[in-house]
């Protein structure tokens, strides 16, 4: 059913509603809709630990580290394009938090929690960055990705985590303001063409008991802090449907919408958002540079003999990357606030905006970066579904495939190049609509977002370039 917004932004785009179709409103506001699909990844998620812990070591042999690193590393990044924050409605490690705490696997309890405010201080995506950039570290810098006992050691670790959060903190803040996951599935769900909006904010604003925030015996407040009466961005919705339960008025939608919606569409962002995107931006860079034949050559001969010095040298790369976007973006932004004085726009307001315009390349550099993984090792997870253990069990009669490449090399770089392409024209684009709304639509909007648009440029040839050049597997 075709739907529009009313009640709010003026220019907002059309919508196709989903939830308008009986099966699905009726699926939304039942109470175990969402366990229905936890369920299955909480039991993944133990075999994924039984594997890591009794299992062999052998990465490409392991349930474990192919699970997580091959399978689910690669595409969460494809599930976010296809349907926004839907990884964060199935997430194991929200699950079993929400059922400790809750001492119920879908009923409408209480609970447990201590319900202590998060510090105001800590209210930012901060840090989930920080945790972002310690994950890579120990992706890529202490090589979890081939073990099997460490990967199952920091599965275990997020789960302590986030069932300790939820019990000593309200609602979920572990998935708003700690996971690096959900932080990056938030940022990236802005160019989604999938949400979960009010019908008409007008409804939203005239409703008195406002259940949707304070939960009713339906269902809980928004886990998120999230008001559908103000919400015009993706980027802390979990999609957990708790809105759907709550709302006396029947004023949910789940719709489909354009690409690059929230982003294109006014929303004016945050700038610990803004540090989180550069930041992504950058370790996505980085974990293709990571690949590349001349360094992970180094890295090897590297670690046999000077480990220390291999070690040292990545953090330190790790931590330039970073720096070196940032830093880069400042001055970009610094440039653009100079041939553009007149106007009154902030470096900080222009830093802050222009980096919406850089997710698509991220994203899009990221697909085409899991693809080539996907295409190349993806079919792992076959033989060992059969023999998670690695231990010579043939449970689905898969053990021993051999692993093949699902398409030629010829048709991966197509694809691989053509979703380059879409990130780099999707970012242009981008940058020229930031332009506009920021100096008022005036005709030299295209000229003041030179300086980004070169900045996007640079990337794109760096991602193009790296995309070229041979990968390293990240199993085996």
């Amino acid at each position: 059913m075709k739907n529009s917004y009313k009640g709010s932004a003026k220019n907002r785009y059309s919508t196709y509603s989903l939830s308008e179709f009986k099966v699905v409103k009726v699926a939304l506001r039942a109470r175990a809709f969402q366990f229905v699909f936890t369920l299955p990844m909480v039991l993944i998620l133990f075999v994924i630990l039984a594997s890591g812990i009794y299992g062999t070591q052998n990465p490409g042999a392991n349930f474990a580290t192919v699970a997580v690193w091959t399978t689910w590393w690669i595409g969460v990044i494809f599930l976010i394009i296809l349907s926004g924050s839907s990884w964060c409605l199935i997430c194991p490690w929200s699950a079993v938090a929400d059922w400790t705490e809750r001492i119920s696997f879908w009923g409408k309890k209480e609970g447990l929690s201590m319900a202590f405010k998060w510090p105001t201080l800590l209210k930012n995506r901060h840090l989930a960055t920080a945790f972002f950039i310690i994950v890579t570290w120990l992706e890529l810098g202490l090589l979890i990705t081939y073990n099997p006992l460490n990967t199952a050691y920091l599965a275990f670790a997020l789960v302590v985590l986030a069932v300790m959060t939820a019990l000593v903190f309200e609602k979920k803040a572990f998935c708003r303001y700690v996971c690096f996951v959900g932080g990056i599935v938030g940022m990236y769900s802005n160019l989604a063409p999938v949400e979960i909006r009010s019908k008409d904010n007008e409804v939203c604003q005239a409703c008195k008991s406002k259940d949707c925030i304070t939960g009713n015996e339906k269902g809980y407040g928004c886990p998120t802090h999230e008001y559908p009466g103000g919400m015009s961005n993706n980027s802390n919705c979990i999609m957990c449907t708790e809105c759907f339960k709550t709302c006396p008025s029947d004023n949910m939608s789940l719709n489909l919408r354009p690409l690059l919606a929230d982003v294109s569409h006014g929303y004016k962002g945050r700038f610990d958002e803004s540090i989180l995107i550069l930041t992504l931006l950058a370790l996505t860079a980085y974990h293709g540079f990571t690949m590349l034949p001349n360094w992970t050559t180094w890295a090897q001969d590297t670690m046999l003999t000077n480990y220390s010095l291999y070690l040292s040298t990545f953090t330190l790369l790790e931590v330039g990357f970073v720096v070196a976007v940032l830093f880069g973006h400042l001055i970009a932004s610094s440039i653009v606030n100079k041939v553009s004085y007149s106007n009154g726009a902030s470096t900080k307001q222009i830093f802050v905006q222009f980096s919406y315009a850089l997710l698509p390349l991220a994203l899009f550099y990221h697909l085409s970066h899991n693809f080539g993984h996907f295409n190349m090792e993806g079919l792992e997870i076959v033989p060992v579904i059969s023999d998670p253990l690695g231990r010579g069990m043939n449970i689905f009669g898969t053990a021993g495939e051999k692993i093949k490449m699902i398409l030629g090399m010829r048709l991966q770089l197509i694809f691989q190049y053509m979703m380059l392409t879409t990130g780099f024209i999707s970012s242009i684009y981008l940058s020229y609509k930031t332009s506009a709304k920021l100096f008022n639509g005036s005709k030299e909007s295209m000229v003041r977002a030179i300086p980004l648009f070169a900045v996007i440029i640079i990337y794109t040839v760096l991602f193009t370039w790296m995309t070229m050049q041979p990968m390293a597997m990240r199993t085996s």
